[in-house]
């Protein structure tokens, strides 16, 4: 993200700049404040309320169908009702990929949408993807019912997940 644009990566496709007018990152335990002040549909909690598309004003004939929110400051509305989130990075990048690719569908768009819009594509839930949890000097592994206590293993899974990250998302250049 850069004043006035993001730019889109996909592989070894040539990057491609999307101009836009704002965006935020509001992470945390509790909604920001600031998310109180955008306008934007919320939860009755405070958190940004989107559909499984990651669209601000997911309705069946969009008003605004380029607004998108994504990460810890959202919960997904939809379906049977609010999602389940357990607030993971894995899940912040899951959703930023969606976000991207509704947003490169938009983008080839003629403005204002005149054959309407586009179909976009939604976000999955995935319920079982393993975790760590932080507790202190030690560290807790957890996948579905399964829970793993033995500190070398935990050690060598967390690190093996931050390496992953940091090849996958690390600025090129």
């Amino acid at each position: 993200a850069e004043p006035g644009a993001v730019t889109l990566r996909r592989g070894e496709a040539e990057p491609e700049r999307l101009p836009c007018a704002v965006a935020l990152w509001a992470g945390g335990i509790r909604p920001a404040p600031v998310l109180a002040h955008l306008g934007l549909p919320l939860t009755e909690d405070g958190w940004l309320a989107v559909g499984p598309t990651l669209q601000c004003f997911p309705t069946p004939v969009p008003t605004r169908p380029d607004v998108f929110a994504c990460g810890d400051a959202v919960r997904i509305e939809g379906g049977e009702g609010t999602w389940p989130t357990m607030q993971r990075a894995i899940e912040c990048l899951w959703q930023a990929k969606v976000v991207a690719r509704n947003l490169a569908t938009l983008a080839v768009c003629a403005p204002r949408y005149p054959s309407g819009v586009p179909s976009l594509r939604p976000h999955l839930l995935r319920p079982s993807f393993a975790y760590g949890v932080s507790l202190g000097a030690r560290s807790l592994v957890v996948w579905g019912a399964v829970r793993v206590d033995l500190p070398a293993i935990n050690t060598w899974f967390r690190r093996w997940l931050m390496r992953r990250y940091l090849a996958r998302y690390a600025p090129r250049g």
